[in-house]
């Protein structure tokens, strides 16, 4: 056998059939010598480096590719299989075949995960600028590479394929995959910005037409023997037979098993194997037709639907497997470059010369398109690095030209090399380059807040973000109170959705119906029974409120980021978000993965939105009757405002003054005040400055004019008495207001024990189970453009705290003294 490791198979000349399983301690042959034992120790081989590896390069910003390629270097035979006994125990030659066979089979599965995840329709819906961009940054380093190529053939070694050689590193220099443009966002969690959407459109055309040139060039390739013109025909017709067989017969069973499947999204497990079985099948198909296997996955992934339900459950079932099991052998496979092979510095530096000068104009071409179609310098240098990204297809597709004879072992190993290079310079960089939430935002009209609004009497323009149907029964009597004919209500409405099984995260707008159901602007996406909710209610109601659904379909931890650009874009004044109080009792305190994901989301909205935060605190079984066009309510709506003072309880003082205007309202304002003596005084008057106390007092003396408002002064000494003076004042009211963050308070010293300190002190304290009050909670945070989270902005600080204020605290604040000791842990 000439080389175990190399991409093409070796000239085997006689070895012994290998054992399948090892004969144990017992038998003469080393454990390891069998092929079943061999491939366990390979995967957890790699495993290890690249878990290890990954550990120790993520303070450098690098990416998961980059560290399977280093552990994949490491263990192979440029790394530790310079050791003959390691070589001889991990890269058997009696194995090669196996472990090739498995390493093919991973990347048919891994390239049908990735193309299942892919949306073609993208293709249609790419405006100019996306197609001037992406035809710039292939045509310029594809004419670059070639124009080095060509004229300095001769210098380069004989074993490569001088006619095709600078074809195909032409077209893998401009190739900008579009899974691995996704994916490497999605580490970066730019997924969901401007630059990260454009560079997702750019790339999927990107890809689409460079998939097409490969697929001719294998073709070509194929047929080099005669009888050519016969074969390439013979060839071309079969490939467009698959391809019609797919689109024609494929697709269409897909979407009877989407339609047939349950409204719990389940897919039976049988179509789910018929599906990974016809993967096979067309990987089959396709290497009998062009000799590749790869485009028959391709083609099984394109045609099958994106997204939930059947795109979702088939890559969470084939995903572990294919990425922690079968890819690690994979990558020893495909990244089994040899260093020592290189001994043409000349021929290398050619290579490895036009390669980097391919990659500059390709980022010189991105970035130049983007400038002419108007982006800014730093953005068209940020996407200009984006569309350089490489990952594993980019490996696939250079083991495919291994694999073909293309390359020699030294070419290779220089193109795996100038890859792995791209990638850990490219990804950083970024990430250093590109902040989208400072980026991004700003070119809306938001900024207002609620108190702005409220003196001017303009719209209000709310943005209700929901993941299920839960906190409906909440949020609409709240907004139904929110409205008064003489201060109109705007109310958009975003589902919020995972997404999972597609790579592309979307915004769909759903048009309003005139017969009360939404439809849906793209027919795929179907309207949740949450949206329905919002607009049956606005269609019983009369349309007071003029309700907009919007669905957002991107990762959950970078859906702030579409939430706040979208507040930005509308001229969002609120941003409400649910938030569930725990329930008494065991098991009360348990939430769903979905909810857990929302809250999370909850401190970056605080942090980045462009307008006011509301966090509507609401119990799980809320309920309320709807009140009809024309009809007036059965009671009074009343609403508690706990003020202290600040940007925030002035902003929430605001906002319950809005809702006064409604004439089926009732509001009572609890005005809380320090003592005027002793070491209380000095903490009023170092914690309010003089403009702060201007500004309370103006409102103040607005609201007491109004005519369904009620402002009581309530003078408490220490946390006792504000603990017992905030349950008389939310006694019998249905929704109480409070800002997140309080002027003086004696109620400052919980602050280090709270649960959830994005919600507050007082938010916190509602939020508890042993906090007993049915009314719900809005807890708002006014927009400033240097916002904080600090829970408090009060510069004042409480000294000294007694034995019993701090049992109070624990009475009403839910055990904080155990919670600490959760927290520092």
């Amino acid at each position: 056998m000439a080389d175990g490791v190399s991409g093409r198979q070796p000239e085997v000349i006689c070895h012994p059939l290998p054992n399948i399983v090892s004969s144990g301690f017992g038998g003469l042959a080393h454990p390891v010598s069998a092929t079943a034992p061999l491939l366990m120790f390979q995967v957890t081989v790699m495993f290890v480096a690249t878990r290890l590896l990954h550990l120790l390069l993520r303070p450098l910003k690098q990416p998961r590719v980059v560290c399977d390629i280093l552990a994949s270097i490491i263990v192979g035979p440029s790394g530790l299989g310079r050791w003959e006994t390691y070589s001889r125990v991990m890269f058997p030659k009696e194995a090669y075949n196996l472990s090739q066979t498995v390493a093919q089979l991973a990347a048919i599965y891994y390239l049908f995960e990735t193309s299942v995840q892919m949306e073609p329709a993208m293709l249609l819906r790419s405006g100019k600028k996306c197609l001037l961009i992406a035809a710039a940054g292939m045509a310029a380093p594809f004419l670059a590479v070639n124009a080095i190529f060509f004229p300095l053939a001769g210098y380069i070694d004989a074993g490569i394929a001088h006619g095709t050689f600078g074809v195909f590193v032409g077209v893998l220099v401009s190739m900008s995959s579009f899974p691995v443009v996704s994916q490497l966002l999605g580490e970066l969690n730019l997924l969901n910005s401007d630059l990260g959407r454009l560079a997702l459109s750019a790339s999927f055309v990107n890809q689409t037409v460079s998939w097409f040139n490969v697929a001719l060039f294998d073709i070509a390739w194929a047929a080099k023997s005669p009888p050519r013109l016969l074969k390439v025909v013979v060839t071309i017709s079969s490939m467009f037979l698959l391809v019609a067989a797919a689109v024609f017969l494929l697709r269409p069973w897909a979407r009877r098993i989407i339609r047939r499947t349950p409204k719990d999204g389940r897919v039976r497990e049988g179509d789910v194997f018929i599906v990974l079985l016809g993967v096979l099948l067309m990987s089959f198909l396709s290497n009998v037709i062009c000799g590749s296997p790869m485009q028959g996955a391709l083609i099984m992934g394109l045609v099958m639907p994106d997204g939930p339900p059947l795109g979702a459950t088939v890559v969470a079932k084939v995903e572990t497997v294919v990425a922690e099991i079968l890819m690690p052998v994979a990558y020893l496979n495909f990244s089994s470059v040899d260093l020592a092979a290189v001994v043409n510095w000349r021929s290398w530096g050619i290579m490895e010369g036009a390669m980097l000068v391919g990659y500059l104009c390709k980022f010189a071409g991105t970035a130049a398109a983007a400038l002419y179609t108007g982006m800014p310098s730093r953005s068209a240098v940020v996407l200009g690095t984006m569309m350089n990204f490489k990952g594993l297809l980019d490996i696939v597709f250079i083991q495919i030209l291994n694999t073909m004879g293309i390359l020699d072992q030294k070419s290779y190993t220089v193109m795996m090399t100038m890859t792995l290079l791209t990638s850990m310079v490219v990804v950083p960089l970024v990430e250093v380059l590109y902040r989208p939430m400072a980026d991004d935002l700003g070119g809306g009209g938001g900024g207002a807040t609620v108190q702005q609004i409220f003196s001017a009497a303009a719209e209000l323009r709310v943005l209700a973000c929901v993941q299920s149907e839960a906190p409906v029964p909440s949020i609409l009597p709240f907004l139904e109170a929110s409205h008064a004919a003489a201060r109109p209500l705007c109310v958009y409405v975003l589902h919020l959705v995972e997404l999972i099984g597609s790579y592309a995260p979307i915004l769909v707008c759903h048009r309003r119906p005139t017969g009360g159901a939404a439809s849906s602007s793209s027919s795929p996406h179907r309207v949740h029974p949450t949206l329905n909710a919002f607009l049956s209610y606005d269609e019983l109601t009369g349309n007071r409120m003029a309700v907009q659904p919007y669905t957002t379909v991107s990762p959950f931890a970078t859906m702030h980021q579409d939430i706040c650009r979208f507040a930005d874009e509308k001229s969002i004044v609120l941003i409400l978000l649910p938030f569930r109080r725990h329930p008494a009792g065991a098991g009360g305190g348990e939430i769903t993965r979905e909810e857990k994901a929302v809250r999370t989301m909850i401190p970056e909205i605080l942090r980045h939105a462009p307008c006011s935060v509301g966090i509507l605190v609401h119990d799980e079984a809320a309920s309320f009757l709807p009140v009809a066009a024309g009809e007036p309510p059965a009671i009074a709506y009343k609403v508690a405002v706990l003020f202290w003072g600040g940007p925030d309880d002035r902003e929430a003082l605001a906002y319950a003054s809005r809702m006064e205007s409604n004439p089926h309202v009732r509001l009572f304002v609890a005005r809380f005040l320090l003592p005027s003596d002793g070491d209380s005084a000095a903490i009023a008057t170092a914690g309010e400055a003089e403009e702060e106390r201007r500004l309370d007092e103006q409102l103040l003396s607005e609201v007491r004019r109004r005519p369904r408002a009620e402002v009581a002064e309530i003078v408490v000494g220490d946390a006792v008495e504000t603990n017992e003076a905030i349950c008389l004042a939310c006694d019998g009211k249905m929704l109480v207001v409070v800002g997140r963050r309080q002027g003086p308070s004696f109620l400052l010293s919980a602050s280090e024990w709270s649960q959830f300190p994005e919600l507050g002190v007082l938010g916190d304290m509602f939020a508890s189970s042993e906090f007993r009050t049915a009314a719900t909670v809005l807890v708002l945070q006014q927009h400033q453009r240097c916002s904080s989270l600090k829970v408090s902005t009060c510069t004042a600080t409480i000294s000294t705290t007694t034995t019993k204020e701090v049992w109070i605290h624990n009475k009403f604040l839910h055990g904080q003294e155990e919670k600490k000791e959760n927290i520092s842990s």
